[in-house]
């Protein structure tokens, strides 16, 4: 099985421009074959359904064991494209992807910008913080997503904004994890030399498999009612 990404013709030049500069990696969902039809260009990456977005729309929660193997992933994946001089820009809970073993790739690179290794933005960093915090919380969350704001409630001596805060308060590695990926006083090349303890260099997937099976029947289930209420009643709208 496989993934396509249809996009209008220039700006899929434009995006594979960029992405050709990448080699493969383990956690970045890289291009398989490109072709066109029409006015579209159509990617073909390895099959990736399920996002982190919906992984969290599922009734398990994910628990700190959970939490490193993507933070761990996903970290990698970004250390991979910085070498590239490629800066994500736009890492959240919608574009990190899962293979169908559980691997955690990140993904959606359309907003992606060159740069140098030395200089390369903090921003993917603070992407990812703002990922753990969701996933902390248990559910989506977009008063996770502002960096500036996380990081005031941060030094009011808040848990980084979590209503459930207390909870994870005694994981003092992620919390200090989480502390370095908000912190833009560390230049990044810093972060990407010497990663913190708290970053796995092989994490171990397969127990996030039971998410995505999961996520199969759970949010195909909301999918399904959201597109039977939109039609009146009827399964004429739903596609497989």
């Amino acid at each position: 099985m496989a993934l396509l990404k249809s996009v209008d013709i220039d700006s899929g030049k434009r995006e594979l421009e960029k992405l050709k500069m990448l080699s493969n990696h383990s956690h970045v969902a890289t291009i398989n074959q490109v072709f066109e039809s029409g006015d579209l260009m159509y990617f073909r990456f390895d099959y990736s359904r399920f996002t982190l977005e919906e992984i969290l729309n599922v009734h398990l929660r994910l628990d700190e064991s959970h939490l490193r193997i993507i933070a761990s992933s996903i970290f990698l994946a970004i250390k991979h494209i910085a070498t590239s001089g490629i800066v994500h820009t736009a890492i959240s809970i919608a574009t990190i992807r899962f293979s169908s073993n559980g691997r955690p790739l990140l993904s959606n690179f359309e907003n992606c910008t060159w740069t140098t290794a030395d200089t390369t933005s903090n921003i993917d960093f603070a992407g990812l913080g703002s990922c753990i915090l969701e996933c902390m919380n248990g559910k989506p969350s977009e008063d996770l997503r502002d960096p500036a704001q996380i990081r005031r409630k941060r030094e009011s001596n808040k848990m980084f904004g979590l209503s459930n805060g207390e909870s994870w308060s005694g994981y003092k590695l992620l919390v200090d994890f989480l502390e370095t990926l908000f912190n833009n006083s560390t230049p990044s090349i810093v972060k990407l030399e010497k990663p913190h303890p708290y970053v796995l260099q092989q994490p171990g997937y397969r127990t996030l498999t039971p998410f995505l099976e999961l996520a199969s029947l759970e949010c195909h289930a909301i999918w399904r009612r959201a597109a039977v209420k939109q039609v009146g009643g009827t399964d004429s709208a739903i596609h497989g």
